[in-house]
C-alpha cells in the first residue's frame, strides 16, 4: 500500500553561509551561492550515473511579486547528460521559493512551471 510519503517530495529550503540550499532525502542542492556566484554541482540521471551542472548567477533585481518588492536572483544551468547539453535558468524571490524555471536548450523553451499574479 502506497502512503503520502510515496506521492509528495518534501523538501526543505534554507539559507547556510551565503547559500540556498535545497534539501531532500539527505541530499543537499546549493540552488544559489552569493559567495562564489559560479558553483558546480552534481546531478543523478536515475539509472545510478552521476553528471556535472555548472551553475551560475546571472541576474539579481527587485520586482514587484505579490503585492510585495522582493529581490529575485536569476540563475543559469548548464549540464550535459549522456552528451546532449542542457541550458536551463529558474528565478528565486525572497519570501517565496522558485518563482520560475524553464528549459531554454536544446529545441523550443519549455517553461516547466513560474508563479503568476491573479
Amino acid at each position: 500500500m502506497s502512503g503520502e510519503e510515496d506521492i509528495v517530495d518534501n523538501y526543505k529550503l534554507q539559507a547556510v553561509n551565503g547559500k540556498v540550499l535545497l534539501t531532500r532525502a539527505d541530499d543537499n542542492e546549493v540552488m544559489v551561492d552569493l559567495v562564489n556566484r559560479k558553483w558546480t554541482q552534481r546531478g543523478d540521471n536515475l539509472s545510478g550515473k552521476y553528471f556535472e551542472i555548472k551553475c551560475r548567477i546571472v541576474d539579481e533585481k527587485e520586482e514587484l511579486i505579490l503585492g510585495k518588492r522582493r529581490k529575485v536572483i536569476q540563475v543559469e544551468t548548464v549540464s550535459s547528460n549522456s552528451g546532449n547539453p542542457v541550458h536551463s535558468v529558474y528565478k528565486i524571490a525572497s519570501g517565496l521559493r522558485m518563482i520560475h524555471y524553464e528549459v531554454v536548450s536544446p529545441g523550443e523553451p519549455l517553461v516547466l512551471f513560474t508563479l503568476k499574479d491573479s
